[in-house]
């Protein structure tokens, strides 16, 4: 309460001055806290005080005699003092309304100043002339902060967005031209539409780049995968043609799938190959020599000849007549023999 009470004292410099508390004990104690100062007056006007009092109390407050008054609701709406230069807010409040309400109380020019006269510019010219010219709010609990009082611009605003007024607002100070509100405000709202078309239009270009290239990233990719096949028999054994779809073929030879499988190759794999992949991949396989050459027969098919055990080498070799594996057998014997 001194910490209130001290500064108001001093700011207020003996102007009559409307003081807001929060409870009606807080503000019976710092209404004996404000007289305990030299010179100063203070009286609290609360729900419990009798009318008779109150009455006595305001009367006095309106024609000067008392400098501070004490409330905490009494004076927030209906409350007409023109003599109030000082308004001390001592309690917060989350509502806006009460607390424009508070600061009201202090925006009434002195009595017989605006009343003679017809335009603004002459009202404002009195106020400025007089001995009241303007309000002075000492906020200790930090309203200000939170509550935005309504000024000429939202009035001549009407309906208008507060945020493009607020704009607008703030445009002509920064710029110190004066303009409509209504025009200023429509120049914002222009403005921001323009803002948020570029925006957009950013998002969108960067969307498209972004699909764009996960459109050619996915254009490339291709997977292979593994997976088993199963013959289900919907007719029962009996009823079941030899084959009832025949396998897909990619091309090559019988004669060719034939041989991969000697190399090594499965079934499925080979004939999924086109004639001249298959080709390809025969003509590499034939052109090993010695150690090298593949097996293509018996059980050991799919094998370098250094891979097989000599034991059937040397049964294949007295046994086995084929040209081209007696031919590469020899090469292989040689080669051991060097190595030897």
């Amino acid at each position: 309460m001194h910490r209130i009470a001290a500064p108001s004292i001093r700011e207020s410099q003996g102007r009559a001055t409307l003081v807001f508390c929060v409870t009606c004990d807080y503000a019976e104690r710092l209404a004996e806290i404000l007289r305990r100062y030299p010179g100063v007056t203070a009286e609290t006007v609360l729900g419990t005080t009798p009318a008779d009092v109150r009455a006595d109390r305001v009367a006095r407050f309106k024609n000067n005699q008392l400098q501070m008054l004490v409330v905490v609701g009494c004076a927030t709406e209906g409350f007409d003092a023109p003599n109030v230069e000082v308004i001390v807010v001592a309690r917060p409040t989350k509502k806006k309304g009460l607390y424009v309400q508070m600061i009201g109380r202090g925006t009434r020019p002195l009595p017989g100043i605006v009343e003679r006269y017809d335009t603004p510019e002459l009202r404002q010219k009195a106020i400025k002339n007089s001995a009241k010219t303007r309000v002075l709010i000492l906020d200790f609990v930090g309203n200000s902060g939170k509550h935005k009082l309504i000024s000429t611009a939202d009035v001549l605003a009407g309906h208008l967005p507060p945020d493009l007024v607020a704009a607008a607002v703030a445009d002509m100070k920064e710029t110190g031209e004066s303009d409509d509100i209504c025009n200023a405000v429509w120049k914002q709202k222009q403005k921001r539409d323009e803002e948020e078309r570029k925006v957009e239009e950013e998002r969108l270009r960067v969307l498209a780049e972004r699909q764009a290239a996960d459109e050619a990233r996915r254009s490339k990719l291709k997977a292979d995968a593994e997976y088993r096949k199963i013959r289900v028999d919907p007719f029962g054994k009996a009823q079941v043609p030899e084959c009832v779809q025949p396998a897909f073929r990619g091309g090559c030879s019988n004669a060719q799938v034939r041989l991969l499988v000697a190399y090594g190759y499965k079934e499925e794999a080979a004939m999924q190959m086109s004639k001249g992949q298959a080709g390809k991949i025969i003509g590499e396989k034939k052109a090993f020599k010695g150690g090298d050459w593949i097996m293509c027969f018996g059980k050991h098919s799919g094998k370098h000849l250094r891979q097989i055990p000599f034991d059937y080498l040397r049964w294949a070799g007295e046994n086995i007549q084929r040209g081209d594996f007696q031919d590469n057998l020899e090469l292989f014997r040689e080669e051991f023999r060097k190595c030897k």
